[in-house]
This record gives C-alpha cells, structure tokens and sequence, in this order.
C-alpha cells in the first residue's frame, strides 16, 4: 500500500471509520450506499479493477448495453490510456427505495492530477460526468445494477 496518494489514504481512513460505526451501531442503508460509492471511488483512482468488480452486480447493465463484464473492459482500457486517475465525487442523492432497491446521483470529475479546488477543474483539463445509478442489495451488500452517464457542466458541481 506504499504506492497509495494521500488523498486515497484520506479515503481509506473515512472509509475504515465508516465501517467501524457500521459494526458499533445501526447503518442506514444510505450510509452503506455512501460507503459503496467511496470504494469504488479508490478502486478507480488505485486502478483496482479486481476491487472495483466487486462493487458491481452480476446482472449490471447500462445505457449502451454493457454487461458487467464489459463494463469492466472499458474501465481496464480506460486505466490504460490514463496512468494516473484523480476522483472527485459529489454525492448529489441517494434515494433508498426498498431494502434492496435504491438510486444515486454521482457527480465525478476525473483528471491527471489531484482535484482539490474549482480552478483544479480547468487547470487540469477535468473530464465531467453525472451518474445516475440503480443499486441493489445482494447476498447482504450494495452493488451497482444499472448505469447512465453523461457530460456534466462545472455548473453541476455547484460551482
């Protein structure tokens, strides 16, 4: 884990405490769904395909017709044509619908190098995305069923 950036190891910190909570109390389901996007969040930036498939469903599926296994080829391919990935994600809403069944908005901004203010965002050239998830809860964790995606505006980022 020597190869880790701060902000990751910012991340694994948040993420630990989150799960400590979890153990000493009651989790929400919104709370395990925060949890879920954080992970994925630093498999992506630790370009950890292996960890990142398991935050996806087996029966995952999206707008273009990408089954899981596909979607984890465009992720690999995505890793080869950029060495270095930074993350910054906005959780806009999770919306829990059932005990198995809920949605998020994720707002991410991907680039080259660390993304820590607004002017990050044009200095480093950000690629702007919002996800609109479907989540499900299988075998007793969240996992991503369903995926749309499209540009985002630096607007989006409340900015």
């Amino acid at each position: 884990m020597s190869g880790l950036r701060s902000s990751s190891w910012i991340y694994l910190t948040v993420l630990t405490a989150m799960l400590l909570v979890a153990c000493s109390a009651g989790v929400t389901p919104e709370q395990e769904i925060r949890a879920l996007l954080l992970e994925a969040e630093i498999a992506a930036e630790e370009r950890d395909v292996g960890d990142f498939s398991r935050l996806i469903s087996p029966q995952y599926g999206d707008q273009y017709g990408h089954d899981k296994d596909e979607l984890l080829r465009l992720l690999r391919l995505q890793m080869i044509r950029n060495q270095v990935i930074y993350l910054w994600l906005q959780i806009a809403e999770i919306n829990v619908i059932s005990d198995a069944s809920a949605e998020a908005t994720v707002r991410v901004a991907m680039a080259g190098g660390p993304l820590q203010s607004f002017e990050d965002l044009a200095r480093l050239g950000a690629e702007l995305y919002r996800f609109e998830l479907e989540l499900v809860k299988e075998s007793g964790k969240w996992r991503i069923a369903r995926a749309a995606w499209d540009h985002a505006l630096e607007t989006d980022f409340g900015f």
